[in-house]
C-alpha cells in the first residue's frame, strides 16, 4: 500500500466507522437499562411464542435469536472482514510503519485498533451465520439477540394480540399523535411534510454539489498528501450521501445518520482548501434534510431515544466545526505569528504594487476601488525622489472601467539609476496618499545591494515574515511562486483575479509590495492545480491575469499562454527569472520532447547567459523548481526531467558561466544551501554552481531533493537573501542566506565570483 494512500483511513473513513460501531454498541448497552431493551426482548420472544403456537418451532428457534436473512450476513462478512484488514494496514502504516510512532496521537491508533477488532468480530460472526444459517452455534446467539446483528420484527407477524408496542409500528396512522416531548409533538401531516421537504432539499443540494464538483470545486490537495486522495474521497462521500438519501426511505434513522456523516466528511475535505465557515456551511446544508428526517422519525420513539440521537447530531456538527478548524489550520493555517501592520483605511485604490523596475523606469499596477457599473476613472502615476511628491514625474493617463476590472498599468521612465523614489496614484485628479509606495531604480556599474527571495504562502497569509522581508529593505523582492494556494485547475480568469485580490489586500503582504519592486514567477498552486504543467486547463486564464495584474519586466512571449520568463540587470548582476510551469510537458515525455522551460524559453535562457558573459556580469538564476535530486526521484522537480535538466546544465557550460552563476529556487518548504557540490548535471561534469532554496513563507515545512552541502531547514515563516558586495574589482562576493520571521539566521555561505 502506498503510504500516502493510508491517509484516507483516518481522515475519511474514521468517523463513519466509529458511528457504525456505536450503533452496534448501542443495542448491546440497552440491556442494562431503559425500556428499549425490554421492548426488543418482548418483540423477539412474543414473535417466537406465536410461531411455536402455530406449530413452527424450528422457525421460532431461529427467530428467537433475531436471525436475519442469509444474504444479509454474506454482505456483512464480505464487507467487514476486508474492511478490518484494510483498516489495520492503513492505521498501522499511517501511525507506525511510514510515519513513525508519535505519542501525542497514540490514542487515535488505539481507537483504530479497537475498530479493527470490532469489525473483525462482526465479520467473523456474520461469516459463521452465513455458513450455518439453519444451525447457528450457541455462542453466536448472544450477539444476535443483543446487537444489531439480529433484528426485532418490524411489526408482529402473527397478529397484534401477541405483542403491541409503538416501537414496532412504523409510520402507522394514529388518531392521537405520540407526544414523547410532552406538549410538543409532530403530527402525521408535519411528519409527511418534513419528509417531502427533506427529499426536495436533498435533490437540490446534491445537484448543486454535483455541479460544483464538475466545475472544479473539489478541494485541491496540498503536496503533503497524494493528489489522488482528495478527488476519490470527495466522490466516495458524495456517493454515500446519495446512497443515504435512498436508504432513508426504508431505514429513516440510518439514512439520516449516513447523510450527516457524509456532510461531516465533505466539510472536513472542504476545509483543506476553503475557510472553516465554508466547511460549516457544507455540513449545515446536508444536516438540514438529516434533521427533517430525524424530526419525522422521532415521533414514534421515547425521549431517551431522541436525546441520544440529538446528542449524536450535535456531536457531528461540533465535530464538523472543530475538525474543519484543525484540518484548515494544519494545511492552510498560519505557521507563525501574524504581521503587526495595521490595515490601511479606505482610499481611492484597493491595492497597488510596483515592479518591472530598471535603471530609468518603473511600473505600478493599481486597482481603483469601484462598485459595480462604476463610471470609468482617469488614473496616472506620480513618481518623485521625496515623500511629499513635489514636482513629480507623471505617467501617461489611463482610463479604467468594468472591461479591465478597474485595473491600470502605469509606467514612468526618465528616472535616475540607483535612486530611491516615492510613488502615488492619482484617481480622477485626486492623489491617493494612503496607498503610496517606494522603489529603488537599478544601479549601474559596480554596486552592493540585497535581493530577498521566497516562495509558498498560504492563501490569505498575513504572516510576520512579510514584515521581516520589508524591514530588510531589499532592492527587489523575488517571489518564486505559490504566492497563493488557490489551486485553480480551470480556465476561469475571475478565480485568478479573486486569488490575487486576496493576496494584495492582506496588510502585511500589501505593505511589502508597496515598499520595494517585485519580480514574480509562478509555481503550480498559483498557476494551476497541484503539479500543474502545460496541459492544465487553467493555462490561458493564468497567463492573461498575470499579464494584466502583475508588474513585470519584458516577458519572453506576449502570447497569453507563452512563458513569463524575464530578466533585469542590477549593477554587475543579471537576474534571470524562468517560468518552469506553463511550458512543462507532463512527466514521462521521451528525450528531446521532455521540456520544463520549453524551446522558446530555453533559447532565450541561452541568449541571457551569452549576454551576461559578454557584459562581464554574474547571473542570479531564479526559478520556482528545485534543481537537486536523483533522476526520477521526484516527477515535480527538475529530477523528474533529467534530459531537460542536462540540456540546461550544458547551456551554462557552453556559455562558460558555471563559475559566474548562482541559483535560487522555491517550491520546497525549506531553506537550504549547496556550494555546487551537488548541482552539476552537465554532460561534461563541469557545471556545478551555488544554490539557495528559499521557502516557505507561510506553509508547513517539507524537504525536496538533495543532498545539500549546507543541510536543510524545513519550516514556515522563512525566506532567503542574496547579498551582493561589489567594490568594482575583478570579483564580487555573493552571500546566500536563510532567515526566519524573527530574525534568526538559519544558514549562510559566501561565494567569490569573477566579474568584469
Amino acid at each position: 500500500m502506498n503510504p500516502q494512500h493510508a491517509v484516507i483511513v483516518p481522515t475519511v473513513l474514521g468517523l463513519g466507522l466509529m458511528v457504525s460501531l456505536l450503533s452496534l454498541g448501542r443495542d448491546a448497552l440497552h440491556r442494562l437499562r431503559g425500556p428499549g431493551w425490554m421492548s426488543r426482548r418482548c418483540g423477539i420472544q412474543g414473535r417466537g411464542a406465536a410461531l411455536v403456537a402455530l406449530g413452527r418451532p424450528e422457525e421460532a428457534r431461529l427467530d428467537h435469536a433475531g436471525w436475519r436473512r442469509r444474504r444479509t450476513y454474506v454482505v456483512l462478512a464480505v464487507v467487514c472482514l476486508p474492511l478490518s484488514v484494510y483498516l489495520l494496514a492503513g492505521s498501522w502504516g499511517n501511525y507506525i510503519g511510514w510515519t513513525g510512532w508519535v505519542e501525542s496521537i497514540a490514542w487515535i491508533f488505539v481507537a483504530y485498533l479497537a475498530a479493527v477488532a470490532a469489525f473483525a468480530a462482526v465479520g467473523l460472526t456474520a461469516a459463521v451465520l452465513a455458513l450455518r444459517a439453519t444451525d447457528p452455534p450457541t455462542w453466536v446467539r448472544r450477539p444476535l439477540a443483543r446487537t444489531a446483528l439480529g433484528r426485532v420484527p418490524d411489526r408482529p407477524a402473527v397478529g397484534t394480540t401477541v405483542i403491541e408496542h409503538p416501537a414496532h409500528v412504523r409510520r402507522a396512522r394514529r388518531d392521537r399523535p405520540v407526544r414523547p416531548l410532552g406538549p410538543h409533538h409532530v403530527t402525521d401531516g408535519v411528519a409527511d411534510a418534513a419528509r417531502v421537504v427533506a427529499g426536495i432539499w436533498t435533490v437540490v443540494a446534491a445537484a448543486a454539489l454535483g455541479w460544483a464538483t464538475l466545475r472544479g470545486a473539489i478541494p485541491a490537495t496540498p503536496e503533503e498528501l497524494d493528489v489522488a486522495i482528495a478527488g476519490p474521497a470527495w466522490i466516495a462521500l458524495y456517493l454515500l450521501l446519495l446512497a443515504s438519501a435512498v436508504v432513508v426511505h426504508r431505514w429513516e434513522l440510518a439514512g439520516a445518520v449516513g447523510m450527516a456523516v457524509a456532510a461531516l466528511g465533505l466539510a472536513l475535505l472542504s476545509s483543506i482548501q476553503y475557510p472553516s465557515w465554508v466547511a460549516l456551511g457544507v455540513a449545515a446544508t446536508f444536516a438540514v434534510p438529516a434533521f427533517l428526517h430525524w424530526l419525522a422519525w422521532q415521533r414514534d420513539h421515547h425521549v431517551h431515544h431522541l436525546v441520544r440521537v440529538a446528542g449524536l447530531t450535535v456531536l457531528l456538527l461540533v465535530g464538523a466545526w472543530t475538525g474543519a478548524e484543525a484540518v484548515y489550520g494544519h494545511y492552510f493555517g498560519p505557521t507563525h505569528p501574524a504581521s503587526t501592520v495595521v490595515a490601511l483605511p479606505p482610499s481611492p485604490l484597493s491595492w497597488a504594487w510596483a515592479g518591472g523596475t530598471t535603471g530609468d523606469a518603473t511600473t505600478v499596477v493599481a486597482r481603483v476601488r469601484a462598485h459595480d457599473e462604476a463610471p470609468p476613472a482617469s488614473v496616472r502615476l506620480a513618481v518623485a525622489p521625496t515623500p511629499d511628491l513635489v514636482d513629480p514625474t507623471w505617467s501617461d493617463e489611463v482610463v479604467t472601467g468594468d472591461e479591465d476590472e478597474h485595473v491600470a498599468r502605469l509606467t514612468v521612465d526618465g528616472l535616475e539609476p540607483g535612486t530611491t523614489y516615492h510613488w502615488a496614484v492619482e484617481v480622477d485628479g485626486v492623489l491617493d496618499r494612503v496607498r503610496t509606495g517606494t522603489i529603488r531604480t537599478m544601479p549601474e556599474g559596480p554596486a552592493s545591494f540585497t535581493l530577498a527571495a521566497a516562495a509558498c504562502a498560504r492563501s490569505g497569509s498575513n504572516g510576520a515574515v512579510f514584515d521581516a522581508i520589508r524591514e530588510g529593505e531589499p532592492l527587489v523582492y523575488l517571489q518564486l511562486g505559490d504566492i497563493h494556494y488557490a489551486n485553480i485547475g480551470v480556465d476561469d480568469p475571475g478565480r485568478f483575479r479573486a486569488a490575487l485580490q486576496q493576496v494584495l489586500t492582506e496588510p502585511g503582504q500589501a505593505a511589502l509590495y508597496r515598499s520595494t519592486s517585485i519580480a514574480y514567477t509562478w509555481d503550480d498552486h498559483d498557476y494551476a492545480a497541484n503539479d500543474g504543467d502545460a496541459s492544465s486547463p487553467s493555462r490561458p486564464a493564468a497567463g492573461s491575469v498575470y499579464r494584466s495584474w502583475v508588474p513585470h519586466h519584458g516577458l519572453v512571449s506576449s502570447a497569453p499562454t507563452g512563458p513569463i520568463g524575464q530578466s533585469f540587470v542590477a549593477g554587475r548582476v543579471r537576474v534571470v527569472m524562468t517560468d518552469t510551469r506553463s511550458q512543462r510537458t507532463p512527466p514521462g515525455a521521451p528525450g528531446a520532447e521532455e521540456q520544463v522551460l520549453g524551446p522558446e524559453q530555453e533559447a532565450w535562457f541561452a541568449d541571457e547567459l551569452a549576454a551576461a558573459r559578454a557584459a562581464g556580469q554574474v547571473v542570479v538564476w531564479a526559478g520556482s523548481t528545485p534543481w537537486i535530486g536523483a533522476a526520477g526521484s521526484n516527477s515535480d522537480t527538475w529530477a523528474g526531467y533529467p534530459d531537460a535538466r542536462r540540456r540546461l546544465a550544458d547551456l551554462v557550460v557552453d556559455a562558460d558561466m558555471e563559475d559566474r552563476l548562482v541559483a535560487v529556487a522555491g517550491d520546497a518548504h525549506m531553506v537550504a544551501i549547496d556550494d555546487g557540490s551537488h548541482t552539476d548535471y552537465s554532460t561534461e561534469g563541469s557545471g556545478g554552481f551555488p544554490l539557495l532554496q528559499a521557502a516557505a513563507l507561510d506553509r508547513p515545512g517539507s524537504v525536496k531533493g538533495g543532498p545539500y552541502s549546507g543541510g536543510t531547514f524545513p519550516g514556515g515563516g522563512q525566506y532567503g537573501e542574496i547579498e551582493v558586495r561589489d567594490a568594482g574589482g575583478p570579483t564580487l562576493e555573493v552571500t546566500l542566506r536563510g532567515r526566519t520571521w524573527d530574525g534568526v539566521e538559519l544558514t549562510a555561505q559566501t561565494f567569490t565570483l569573477p566579474a568584469g
